[in-house]
């Protein structure tokens, strides 16, 4: 079980980074000669040009990205025993394994694989939380007590005329040794018992749980990186916009030409974007302090932001592929402030 979740995480997340080089070399000479090539040697029945072949290839590789940041988190709830996870990976497994041809077979064949492997003994025992099957019993017993020893002192006669010989002892058979084979192999003394699983990551009364604070430094990471290039970005656009201009026209030579497009206009839009994007970085930095000081408030705005997160991410994502980061970072959080073990703490205040 360790080591199929661990393949479908490392593996989904390879896949996440060959989609992103994928798209990110789309424009690239060589990607275009490729596509002539295959295009050449193709059937004229497709009907398809270069460009259509490349928004093709564009989406094929997004939907590889996004199947695989969802199963890179479901795989990590499948190690909290998460019947969902595993039916939603396996769900996951036809699309990851067809789009995934295109940015590399072996890494999301790999994922495909591990997932089904979730449906096998024995991983469906430890699902349907059964015990491991018992060791056979292997008790050794005490040799037989002889039914009389002889003693090799001369014999003695005493008062009732018997001799010294000790008395015949009673045959009570076998008799297991104490403390060995007693207990089955997997289930160590002073351990959980299998039927009885302890919730995952449970904390002792009063204590925080570990997905608390991962959620809360994820969301102060990004969100400070993001806080941090936001405003860096609004004071270049603002003391310098004749050379952000410049650098946009080089990238986006037809974006001036458009109707309406004017400097003034993309530099108020830049200035106005940003300024909504910081505030919500702020808002999620202040939502995860609220949720380390235990305030059911704070978990319920974190999450929303987290999935507010994660659903623009997934639209940025189409126009530039890093924004992928920001769609898995939610997902986590979002996943983490769900855990039964931290909704338990969070009504327990």
């Amino acid at each position: 079980m360790t080591l199929a979740a661990w393949m479908i995480i490392v593996g989904s997340f390879l896949v996440v980074v060959s989609a992103v080089e994928v798209v990110t070399g789309l424009r690239s000479l060589e990607t275009r000669e490729s596509v002539e090539t295959f295009l050449s040697e193709a059937p004229s029945t497709l009907g398809l040009d270069v460009e259509q072949v490349l928004q093709i290839l564009r989406a094929t590789a997004l939907v590889t990205a996004a199947c695989a940041a969802a199963a890179a988190v479901l795989g990590w709830h499948v190690l909290q025993r998460n019947r969902g996870a595993r039916v939603g990976l396996t769900v996951l497994a036809v699309p990851l394994f067809l789009s995934g041809l295109v940015t590399g077979g072996f890494t999301s064949s790999l994922v495909a694989a591990a997932s089904l492997l979730l449906w096998l003994q024995p991983a469906r025992n430890w699902f349907a939380g059964k015990p491991a099957p018992a060791v056979p019993d292997q008790r050794v017993p005490w040799p037989p007590v002889q039914a009389s020893v002889e003693s090799s002192a001369p014999p003695a006669e005493n008062g009732s005329g018997t001799t010294g010989a000790d008395p015949e002892v009673p045959d009570q058979g076998a008799r297991p040794v104490h403390g060995f084979g007693d207990q089955p192999s997997w289930e160590a003394p002073g351990a959980v018992s299998l039927t009885k699983p302890a919730a995952p990551g449970a904390a002792a009364p009063g204590g925080r749980p570990g997905a608390v604070v991962a959620a809360a430094v994820l969301t102060w990471v990004c969100a400070g990186f993001t806080l941090l290039s936001t405003v860096g970005s609004m004071v270049l656009v603002g003391t310098s916009p004749d050379a952000v201009m410049e650098e946009l026209e080089k990238q986006q030579p037809d974006l001036l030409e458009q109707e309406g497009v004017t400097q003034d206009l993309v530099v108020n839009t830049v200035l106005g974007v940003g300024a909504v994007v910081a505030l919500w970085c702020l808002v999620a930095i202040v939502a995860a302090v609220l949720v380390m000081r235990r305030r059911p408030g704070g978990r319920s705005l974190l999450l929303g932001s987290a999935v507010a997160t994660a659903v623009f991410g997934l639209v940025g994502a189409l126009s530039a592929p890093p924004m992928i980061l920001a769609v898995l970072a939610g997902a986590v959080v979002f996943v983490l402030l769900r855990r039964p073990d931290v909704q338990a703490w969070f009504q327990s205040r």
